[in-house]
């Protein structure tokens, strides 16, 4: 470059400034920048060297400290400048000899090689005004960036979510929304308002912000967005980490060990003035399945999250005593705890969650609900410290326990001494005054035995082996608002008298299970009907009413209760005003039942009602499924992407909650013969060329499931290829599927 080239520098509009400012050799001197030098040999064409925008945008190099240099010696912002130009000293200067000036030259920073500050210039550029490049103009923003404030676009942002969820409703009670039609559609509702979060980021940086800002994804599903890839989630976690309440990993498939670590070093909230390790948010927390997570990894993440309240670590392996014990002396909030089926913990690490650690302020945990199915251990002092340090627990979960024994129930709802004097009207304990009839003992023993009154309403003891009916008696006047009793799978150890004496204590009762007890007898049933009283009528009845086992229950299981007969049930379904499912199979109910379960049904306009008479021999077989067909279906649909596989159709009632639920041998069969009719039509109907939009999406979820039974990939696609090609939707020459 000579040396008398100086540098003109033009504001927008693209009008030259008032006088030249300065040579290139003054610039560099007075901003130590190294000796400008020209790459080629200069060949100025009529006095005058001007710079093409391709060429200045591939050899320039700027740093921040020269642009500042540049402002100090023209006494302008660089900012403002969009255009730039060469000339001699000698020639004059033209009125539109100017260029460009990239962004990054504004900012003050440049892609090239540092080697020289130096630009390549075109060998030769012709007068014309043709190929002088014009000045780049930015269009102005929009008056959404430009006007309103980021709380207001935020809100405009979480209302697209909303407008989802509205519109999902709606579709869900619409005459349009077939079982075919919400197979097609993947994301519905809150996941599609998300999906369309991210699509908007891609419209601009200032909307990526939005979308990603964390008060909008502080409730992250992943289990509704298990396509979702990697990176994205990334991003999400260092977007909008620390605002992150409630975290469900389940059913994610993706998740590594990498991701949940970038997770936990995303939620934490650094607090510089306070001496305490850095913690999160985070409220609830779902890695039910995961099975890739560490043990080391799991305990990092507890302590950052002192705040949880709903915990479920479903079949971890990662779970030990001590995951137990850090739970317990760190989220002194947590209300829900799922540890099922959890192998390397026992029931010592339990005791260390339902009892309250040394030296803690509060006297009592939070616990609320806890789940504990196949615990190992379980015994006397596992219940000891439920009953003193969860009092508040409404929901129990042992099932598949191993150790629990009659004794340890009787120990969990004893009453102690040293409650006595807990006479304050906060106090979470309570207690019953009984006879020893009411106790089972001798009646003509004056004692009274006091019980502690329990706040359950779940409670789930099936699979216990140890248990036998005698349990049941100890529960008897503890657990007056219990709702749901599972205490299947007991076999010969459950009789009707311990059974019987809880049921009769127990009229909030909704959900019954008593499956493979064969032992119960009509006895039972009596106990759960409700005795008809003529004064008690429909226009006429109390304002308040004492309520009689019976009267809620919704859900009853009877399988392989063998000594259980049909007029038994046949009372219990006309009493029962709320009975909706009645699950009978392997029984000796016949064809009665059923009928009168549907026209109850019916008459009492229940939703959702079910009874399932699998392997029951009384049957008279398909001339019952021919004679109920009008009021009945044959299989539970529902609508949605999950669904598409299994294929359920409105136009035979499997998505119908008002018809009932008819499950048994005769009736599956009949669901066999109406799936192979219709696929013969349907097949029929796309081979003609007479297939509907709707018959065209059904047999794309045929061609899906057919690739079910088909464990290796290559089969099946050889097999969707064989279907597609046998139905002529494939030329010879052609190697893929049309109906897509």
């Amino acid at each position: 470059m000579p040396a008398d080239t100086v540098l003109s520098i033009s504001p927008q509009p693209r009008e030259p400034l008032s006088k030249t400012i300065g040579t290139v050799e003054e610039i560099i001197t007075s901003t130590s920048l190294p000796a400008a030098r020209s790459r080629r040999p200069s060949s100025p064409i009529g006095g005058r060297r001007r710079l093409t925008k391709s060429r200045f945008n591939t050899q320039s190099k700027l740093s921040r400290r020269n642009t500042l240099a540049i402002e100090r010696v023209l006494d302008v912002d660089s900012r403002s400048l969009t255009s730039v130009s060469y000339e001699t000293a000698s020639a004059p200067r033209p009125q539109h000899a100017t260029l460009p000036l990239r962004r990054d030259l504004r900012m003050g920073r440049a892609y090239t090689s540092p080697d020289s500050f130096a630009w390549q210039l075109s060998d030769r550029v012709d007068d014309d005004d043709d190929d002088i490049s014009n000045t780049v103009v930015l269009s102005p923003r929009s008056a959404f960036d430009a006007r309103l404030p980021r709380e207001v676009k935020l809100h405009v942002f979480a209302v697209v979510i909303q407008l989802h969820e509205i519109e999902y409703r709606k579709r869900m009670v619409s005459s349009g929304w077939t079982a075919v039609q919400s197979a097609s559609e993947r994301y519905v509702g809150r996941s599609r308002g998300f999906v369309d979060l991210i699509r908007l980021s891609r419209v601009s940086k200032s909307w990526r912000s939005l979308a990603f800002d964390g008060q909008l994804w502080s409730q992250l599903d992943l289990q509704m967005l298990a396509q979702m890839p990697v990176p994205a989630v990334t991003r999400i976690f260092a977007a909008a980490g620390p605002f992150i309440r409630d975290m469900n990993f389940q059913g994610y498939q993706s998740l590594s060990v990498q991701l949940l670590k970038r997770f936990a070093s995303a939620i934490v909230i650094a607090q510089p003035g306070r001496k305490c390790l850095p913690t999160s948010q985070l409220t609830s927390l779902n890695l039910a399945g995961c099975n890739l997570v560490a043990t080391k990894m799991l305990h990092e993440l507890i302590l950052a999250s002192p705040n949880l309240r709903w915990v479920s670590f479903k079949g971890l392996a990662c779970v030990t005593n001590v995951t137990c014990v850090i739970l317990g002396r760190t989220c002194s909030q947590l209300c829900s705890l799922n540890l099922s089926r959890c192998k390397n913990m026992d029931a010592t690490g339990v005791v260390s969650v339902a009892s309250v650690p040394l030296g803690s302020k509060v006297p009592y945990t939070s616990l609320e609900e806890l789940r504990l199915c196949g615990l190992k251990g379980a015994s006397a002092a596992l219940v000891v410290a439920l009953a003193r340090g969860s009092p508040f627990l409404k929901t129990l979960d042992l099932s598949y326990s191993t150790g629990l024994t009659d004794g340890d129930l009787d120990v969990f709802t004893a009453w102690r001494s040293e409650w006595n004097d807990l006479t304050d009207s906060s106090s979470p304990f309570d207690k019953i005054s009984l006879s020893a009839r009411e106790m089972g003992y001798d009646p003509s023993d004056p004692t009274r035995y006091f019980k502690r009154l329990t706040r359950l309403r779940h409670l789930n003891i099936s699979n216990c082996k140890l248990l036998t009916d005698a349990a049941c008696s100890h529960l008897a006047y503890a657990v007056p608002r219990l709702e749901s009793l599972e205490i299947a799978g007991l076999g010969q150890g459950l009789e009707d008298d311990g059974l019987a004496r809880l049921l009769r204590t127990t009229p909030l009762l909704k959900r019954l299970d008593l499956e493979d007890s064969i032992e119960i007898s009509n006895a039972i049933l009596e106990v759960l009907t409700p005795e008809q009283d003529p004064h008690r009528s429909r226009r006429a009845r109390p304002l308040v009413v004492d309520p009689r086992p019976g009267d809620h229950l919704e859900h009853l299981i009877l399988s392989c209760c063998s000594r259980i007969t049909s007029d038994a049930l046949v009372s219990l379904i006309k009493a029962c005003p709320r009975l909706r499912v009645l699950e009978i199979d392997g029984t000796r109910a016949g064809a009665s039942v059923v009928r009168e379960f549907v026209r109850y049904s019916k008459r009492r306009n229940l939703v959702g009602a079910e009874v399932n008479v699998s392997d029951c021999r009384g049957l008279p077989g398909d001339s019952l499924v021919r004679e109920l067909n009008p009021h009945t279906r044959h299989r539970r649909g529902w609508r949605g992407w999950d669904a598409r596989r299994l294929r359920f159709l409105d136009s035979e009632g499997d998505c119908d909650e008002s018809r009932v639920l008819f499950k048994s041998f005769w009736t599956w069969q009949a669901a066999d013969a109406a799936r192979a009719a219709r696929d013969r039509r349907l097949k029929s109907a796309v081979a003609t060329g007479t297939a509907t939009t709707l018959e065209g999406m059904e047999m794309q979820q045929l061609l899906e499931s057919e690739e079910l039974s088909f464990r290796d990939p290559t089969d099946a696609r050889q097999a969707r290829f064989r279907w597609v090609k046998a139905l002529g939707q494939l030329s010879p020459s052609s190697e893929s599927c049309t109906i897509m």
